[in-house]
Formats: C-alpha cells, structure tokens, sequence
C-alpha cells in the first residue's frame, strides 16, 4: 500500500480529456537515472553524492547542499560506519547500518536530511535537465519513505529552476534562484513504513532546466507522536532522515485547453434585470443594467498553464470615459463600469480574452451580454439599482446557517450566488417566512429584495 498526496500544482481539474499537442519525448522520462540504478561505484561510505563530498559514488545526480547519500540493498555493511546508522531499519523492519538499503525499487535509491529550524545544514540533491519544450506541461511524480530517526517531520519538494540552485546558507531550506515551479507534498511525510506518492505538473518555461528534491521553504517541525527508534546525539528532535526513489519527469505536451475556446466567468453588482410588472419571469432575459460593475475572468482551466492574455470589448468604447469607467486589466480578470447606453437603449456588448501558451496554440474565452438603460417594459434601470424602500427591512440573521429572515413581506425575494445565479427565491406572503438556505454551500451570497418597483441588495454570509 502506497499514500498518494497531491501537490501545491497537482491535479488538473480541467475534465477536458488528454492535453493537447506532444512531442517526441512524450511518455518518456526526461529525469537521467531517476531510479537510482546507475552508479560510480558501490555505496564506499557517508557523504557520497559529489560534488564537495568525500566520495562520488552516484551518477547523474549532484550535492546541491551538505552531504546526501546514496544507498543501495547490495552494498555489504560498512563497519566503519556503524555508529552513523546503528538502529536504523529497513522498511520491512529488519535492521540496517549504513548499507545495504532496501529501497522502493529496483537497488539504489537517496538520503536526505531537514535540520531544525535554524540550522543551515538541510540536504538537497539535483539535475540538470535539457531537452524539454517551452511551454509544455511535464508531470513530476517520486516517492519518499520518511525514517523513523527522530520524532520530527518535514515536507519534501522537488523544484524547478532556471539556473543551477544553491542554498541560501543563511536560510536553510531556500534555494537559490527562486524555483519557477514547486511540487510539495500536501502534508508533512510521517509515513516509515509506505512509501509516499508526491506528483503535480509545472510548464517549462525553458528547453533545460534544474530540479532539485530537499526541503524548499518546509523547515523540519517536532512531533511527538511519531515513531522513533534511534537517537542522535542531538536527542529525539533532532534531524530527520527521508529516502528518496523513482523520480520521473513526463512531457504531458501542450496545455489542454491550448487551441480550444470557453465562456468568460461574468460577476456584477447586482446581476440580470428583475421584471417588476412580471415577478414570475426573473431573469428570464440576459439583459443587465447599466451603471454596475462587470467583472470578467477567464476559468482557471484555460488560466493555470497561461503566458498571457489579450482582452478585446465590442459594443464599447473602453478608452472613452463617457461610455466607460474604471476599466482594468489584470491578467486573466477585466472590468469595466458602462455609465451610459446613449445614444442607444441597449447595447450588444461581446468580451474576449485571447490567452497565450508560449510556443503552443493560443486558447480564447468569450461572453456576450446586453446592457440597457430601461427593461422590456420601459422602465428605467434606475428602478433596479439599490434603492431604499418606503419601510426599512431588517433582514437577519446575518451569517445565516438554517433560514434568513425579513421583517416584513415583500413582493419579491431572492438568493443570487456569486456567479449571479438566483438559487433561493420567494414571491409575497411567503417571503414573511423566509428564505430557507439550510441546504445552500457557504459563502458569500447577495440578496434582491423587489418592493413597490424598487430593488434593494444585501450581501448575506451563509456559514453552517
């Protein structure tokens, strides 16, 4: 039995099928002797993992900081290295010195070890990677098997950076330059006897690239709970040891979403238009008022594997401030305020946003909408803005968790979600019982209340 734990960048969540354009390399492991198999030499003692080391044992792979070692299962026991490992054991519980190591496959596999905070000694190996393609996603996926040495824990990463890293010795566990990419365990390994699963995807933003596997920006932390056979000189909370095996790097190809199109999230103040003199067809139009904000962002789908986006609005001018205020671009979000319908009384308006993916296909998203200055009946949007009515309405509680409630009837009430959907809705007497939202997720929620032509809004919380 194996624990899986997701990444800081694992699991796309895209349900758009397998990613998009590959290359030739697509499938094959990008990482040299990922699986520790290849050596120099059999395993002659500690600190064996070059450069700045007492022996360089380990092919491909190189010290990024201190002294991480390579262990192999066919090693024979080094006797002038017993004390380093003395009550150590193997995953099968059987005892070990220095070597031999059983690992998750295969003979050979590496050790690392996280310092206590303050101590600038925590171990790192690395790669240099070439071959890869700009803009590509690679899927990361090695496994760790934590050793019971001293009741503490860490995360364990594997970076990804544009240069060669080093440590930063004033900080122990940051490396130098700042990775570009970092796949980290969810949570601290504590696991002795399982290996555990760490994978997650990066998008190469250069053909090389250097990886390193330690314990990036995750300081060792104390836990008392945790199995403990062997003591350091510097007692139970002293370093701890982790094994690493099985690194692999996959070229996944170009972004799913490169080369496809979607629909454009859309959030306002105060969503469509209600229809006053029709209570029972709310929104059955997609027509919003003006004078409101409009936000639109691109789905995180078609934005986590992004280089850049280029926004475009048709039915207004964005850069006349007699048309349209406080429009902005960020990234993959953009807004804009129309203050005006003139000399029309609605206008078609169609958003979109064109997103790059370096060297593969762009991808765009798209929403269309109308904004008017007065609905189907004549009625201007002035009615449909927040308005105080003619008798204050208490609303309460607020957050609610089982029902929320008003101080009086009202000719309408309705729930909106942030994506303005109306999820909860009431239509006269009825409203004096009550919006009941017991079944509703939490989060932040507008209120519409319709009286007498005029619209009010409220934010409601709904915390169960």
């Amino acid at each position: 039995m194996k624990t899986a734990l997701h990444s800081t960048l694992a699991a796309l969540a895209l349900g758009l099928g397998a990613f998009g354009t590959a290359s030739a390399q697509t499938g094959l492991n990008l990482v040299p002797n990922g699986s520790f198999e290849s050596r120099n030499h059999e395993p002659q003692g500690q600190r064996n993992i070059a450069p700045n080391s007492d022996y360089d044992d380990l092919s491909n792979w190189f010290n990024v900081s201190n002294t991480p070692d390579y262990l192999t299962s066919t090693t024979p026991v080094l006797s002038s290295n017993t004390q380093y490992n003395t009550d150590e054991t193997n995953p099968d519980g059987t005892p070990h010195q220095y070597a031999p190591f059983f690992p998750r496959s295969g003979t050979g596999c590496a050790s690392i070890v996280c310092d206590p905070p303050g101590v600038s000694t925590s171990e790192f190996i690395g790669q240099h990677l070439t071959g890869l393609l700009a803009s590509h996603v690679y899927q990361a996926d090695f496994y760790v098997l934590r050793r019971p040495t001293t009741t503490s824990k860490s995360k364990v990463s594997l970076t990804v950076h544009s240069a060669m890293p080093t440590r930063n010795y004033a900080v122990g566990t940051i490396l130098a330059p700042t990775p570009y990419a970092s796949i980290t365990s969810a949570d601290y390994i504590t696991d002795t006897h399982n290996w555990t699963h760490v994978t997650g995807t990066f998008v190469a933003q250069t053909t090389d690239a250097w990886i390193a596997i330690g314990f990036e920006g995750s300081p060792m932390v104390s836990d008392n709970s945790l199995e403990f056979v062997r003591y350091y000189p510097y007692g139970g909370s002293g370093p701890v040891q982790y094994v690493i095996d099985d690194v692999s790097i996959v070229d996944q190809g170009c972004p799913p979403t490169s080369g496809n199109g979607g629909t454009l999230d859309l959030a306002t103040d105060f969503g469509p238009m209600a229809d006053p003199q029709n209570p029972g067809s709310i929104n059955n139009y997609d027509d919003y008022c003006y004078s409101q904000t409009f936000t639109f962002t691109v789905p995180e789908a078609f934005s986590r594997y992004a280089t850049g986006f280029q926004w475009s609005v048709s039915g207004y001018d964005v850069t006349n401030t007699s048309e349209v205020r406080n429009y902005t671009e960020n990234g993959g979000t953009m807004s804009f305020t129309p203050v005006s319908t003139y000399p029309y009384i609605y206008r078609n308006v169609n958003v979109t946003c064109n997103i790059s993916y370096g060297s593969c296909p762009a991808g765009a998203c798209y929403r269309s909408l109308t904004i008017a200055s007065q609905d189907e009946d004549g009625n201007q949007c002035v009615m449909y803005r927040a308005a105080p009515t003619q008798e204050p309405i208490a609303i309460y509680p607020n957050p609610a968790t089982e029902r929320i409630m008003l101080s009086q009837k009202v000719e309408q009430a309705e729930l909106l979600n942030g994506s303005g959907k109306v999820v909860v809705q009431q239509f006269g007497a009825s409203t004096k019982q009550g919006l009941d939202v017991h079944s509703l997720p939490n989060g932040l929620y507008m209120l519409r209340i319709i009286q007498q032509g005029k619209v009010s809004t409220q934010r409601i919380q709904i915390s169960h």
